[in-house]
């Protein structure tokens, strides 16, 4: 990723993380950077950028009781957007869209995912195997899918696509997992139906993947 791929609008709107609640301006986010760790510095150092461009803070957290699953995503010809799900035990469940409009104005939405919703992308999740995903889930940038490809004689080539991160934390475990142009294929399809749903719960959105 390069840094030319992410510029012009570092946003200073500040969202809440609780379920419910509403936008709030004005407030500056801080600039560290508490997205996980184990990312390569460069990919990390991106991602954050655009998290916090978009008012998402770059720390994801989790009461007790329930469980938060989230999804960053940097295509590379449109804009960047962010997807936060999540579930608590007493039933509530939310999923909040941080992205663009049509005309390319910063939105931050919630709203309230039926049970049916909540199961469907949880059951998403589970049968991917994210939990045991590699922090790179991606055959053009593992450092064994590379090694593997030369071995074969191949020569591994990435071009222009959407790039993710995801990350999530339940019953006190956090994972998190980047991908590229060669995300493994359970991670694309589950990327693009974390996406899906936040476009079907916001229409008005103008999220693009791809690229």
């Amino acid at each position: 990723m390069t840094s030319a791929r992410w510029r012009h609008f570092f946003l200073s709107l500040s969202i809440g993380l609780l379920l419910g609640s509403s936008p709030s301006f004005g407030k500056q986010q801080s600039n560290r950077c508490a997205l996980g760790s184990v990312l390569k510095a460069d990919i990390r150092k991106a991602f954050c950028e655009i998290a916090v461009g978009l008012a998402e803070p770059t720390k994801l957290m989790s009461g007790r009781r329930g469980s938060v699953f989230r999804l960053i995503a940097d295509p590379s010809f449109s804009h960047p957007f962010t997807v936060r799900i999540i579930g608590r035990d007493d039933g509530r469940r939310s999923i909040t869209l941080r992205a663009f409009d049509s005309r390319a104005r910063p939105i931050a939405r919630t709203a309230i995912l039926s049970k049916e919703e909540y199961n469907q992308i949880r059951s998403e999740i589970t049968s991917s195997g994210y939990w045991d995903f590699p922090t790179i889930a991606d055959a053009s940038f593992n450092p064994a899918d590379i090694e593997a490809s030369r071995e074969r004689g191949l020569v591994v080539v990435c071009g222009d696509g959407t790039e993710w991160v995801m990350d999530a934390i339940s019953s006190g475990r956090y994972h998190i997992s980047y991908a590229a142009c060669g995300a493994y294929p359970r991670f694309e399809k589950l990327a693009v139906a974390v996406a899906k749903l936040a476009q079907t719960k916001f229409p008005s959105a103008a999220i693009d993947w791809s690229e």
